[in-house]
């Protein structure tokens, strides 16, 4: 049935293509990140036991409460820049996260929320550090500033399929 398919894609398939996607997605290729948006609108189908031809779109996706492959990436990222934020991820990611009240002293509105690019950084733009910290220092000062994770992660996938043009 619909609820033991998605549970099986949720279980076995989705796990590989999330395994440290933030670490290798920024620099695939177009068409390998293309194949992989092809495994999941096949898993989508698979759960919707749909013909192999059905077009699977974001509100396909939505209702399978699925970001897409871009989106997770983005997700994850965001993720990971918030537990650095609030101290709960290994002290080695946090040293190439420097918060903008600690690079410079002039007073801006979200100058203790967001992070400096250095030189370096802008050299390497698809690293995880320089993407990370541009999603980070976009998103809105509303979810910069929450302490639980949990609400974070509810807040930020809200906020996203927002973004996204699906609500």
């Amino acid at each position: 049935d619909f609820d033991c398919r998605r549970l099986l894609c949720n279980a076995l398939v989705q796990p590989y293509l999330d395994y440290c996607s933030t670490a290798w997605y920024s620099s695939l290729t177009v068409e390998l990140k293309r194949r992989l948006d092809v495994i999941q609108r096949r898993m989508a189908r698979f759960i919707f036991s749909l013909d192999r031809l059905s077009h699977i779109d974001k509100t396909d996706l939505r209702k399978l409460s699925w970001l897409s492959i871009p989106d997770r990436v983005r997700f994850f990222k965001l993720t990971q820049v918030f537990k650095i934020r609030n101290g709960i991820s290994p002290q080695y990611l946090a040293a190439s996260f420097l918060p903008l009240s600690e690079a410079h002293g002039y007073e801006t509105r979200r100058k203790s929320f967001n992070y400096q690019i250095s030189r370096e950084l802008s050299n390497s733009r698809s690293s995880f550090t320089y993407t990370a910290i541009k999603y980070w220092n976009d998103l809105p000062q509303s979810l910069q500033s929450l302490t639980s994770l949990t609400t974070f992660k509810k807040r930020l996938k809200d906020f996203i399929i927002s973004s996204s043009g699906l609500e």
